[in-house]
């Protein structure tokens, strides 16, 4: 399985900022942008956990067009929206055996990666995979997998998409 983690860079930030109500606020329209997307490339969506979701992917090419697509959406979001108001989003993507535990959690050395470089290690508007995503999902036209020089807790070999 390819587990799909994205976070809002600065969210915490606007939240203290903005209050409760933004909070909500960009949480529904996050939401919105993003599950049409992730139902199209046959994921499914685990959690919500505050301005994070956690999604598997069977394949990990559909997990690669979604998170990608999900960047394009938020570019296209971002056009209308003030400075203050961006989808900033950070995305990882890991690929291996999860166990999946009554439909609201996901566990495994993938799953831990793929957080840790969405909520600890990207930077806005950044896709980064594990070695063992790139390795899954192989070669694919007009994608570069830029080695980030960089190990993280259940993935020694890391990379930034780089797309069109």
């Amino acid at each position: 399985w390819s587990v799909l983690v994205t976070d809002l860079a600065g969210f915490a930030r606007q939240a203290a900022a903005f209050g409760i109500i933004h909070f909500l606020r960009v949480l529904q329209e996050k939401k919105a942008l993003a599950l049409p997307l992730i139902v199209d490339h046959d994921g499914v969506l685990v959690r919500m956990e505050g301005d994070s979701l956690f999604v598997l992917f069977r394949r990990p090419e559909l997990a690669l067009a979604c998170a990608m697509d999900l960047q394009r959406a938020a570019r296209r979001a971002n056009e209308r929206r003030s400075p203050e108001e961006q989808f900033l989003l950070c995305i990882g993507v890991g690929h291996g055996k999860v166990l999946r535990a009554g439909g609201a959690d996901v566990w495994g050395v993938e799953a831990a990666a793929a957080q840790i470089l969405a909520q600890g290690t990207a930077e806005a508007t950044q896709i980064l995979v594990s070695g063992a995503f790139r390795d899954a999902v192989g070669a694919v036209e007009g994608v570069e997998f830029l080695d980030l020089g960089l190990a993280v807790p259940g993935s020694a070999q890391n990379f930034r998409v780089k797309y069109a």
